[in-house]
């Protein structure tokens, strides 16, 4: 009887305990106040308290209840934590024309906005916050597409433009022709460089686009 016991109990607990982790497959997963589908598989939702300006939920294994800008992963591929690089910046990182002294590299292909971002965290560096209007065109000729994701949104507050640093965001050369910033469709809160002006205008924070990560040596 004892071992009958024994076995109910066990069985028990390993039914009755709560699922801990919940794996996304786009941000439409995530039910919450600016709900992210990252590219660890992992929901984060907006939280002013975190420097990037998201919090991982409750149910994101051992990323739960971290600041997504504070954890470092392989570069989205599995979601693997991986320590943090040294101070400095890769040798695979170099200027660009007019852009100034920080250096810059490419991502390898068009992926959503918080996956770009983290690539660059996994490099000491950020997804790049043009300053002016000469770094903004280096950037854009640096990716060589007509759209390019930089490292700015209004996910946290909308209509209140931050960096992915956490400051507020000063330089905003929005392409007011044609009516941006905009948010008509609901969503439009990461933030993406044109080619042809170059201007930056509102996108949906899912859609994929090439982007350039931006390092201070």
């Amino acid at each position: 009887m004892r071992h009958l016991l024994l076995l109910i109990a066990v069985g028990c607990v390993a039914g009755c305990l709560r699922q801990t982790e919940f794996k996304c497959a786009t941000s439409a997963d995530c039910t919450g106040t600016g709900g992210v589908c990252e590219g660890t598989g992992f929901c984060s939702f907006a939280d002013p308290g975190c420097s990037g300006g998201q919090r991982y939920g409750d149910y994101a294994g051992s990323y739960s209840n971290k600041c997504v800008g504070d954890v470092i992963t392989d570069g989205g591929i599995d979601g693997t934590m991986i320590d943090t690089p040294p101070g400095g910046c890769p040798s695979t990182y170099a200027t660009l024309p007019n852009a100034g002294a920080h250096v810059y590299k490419g991502t390898t292909n068009a992926v959503q906005w918080a996956t770009q971002r983290d690539r660059c965290a996994a490099d000491n560096a950020y997804l790049a916050v043009p300053d002016n209007v000469m770094e903004l065109q280096a950037i854009t000729t640096a990716a060589a597409a007509q759209r390019t994701w930089i490292g700015i949104s209004d996910i946290m507050t909308e209509g209140t433009y931050r960096t992915v640093n956490g400051a507020t965001a000063t330089y905003l050369p929005w392409d007011t022709a044609n009516g941006e910033p905009d948010d008509t469709m609901g969503g439009q809160d990461c933030v993406s460089a044109l080619m042809a002006n170059p201007l930056i205008r509102t996108d949906k924070c899912g859609d994929t686009l090439p982007a350039i990560c931006e390092c201070e040596p």
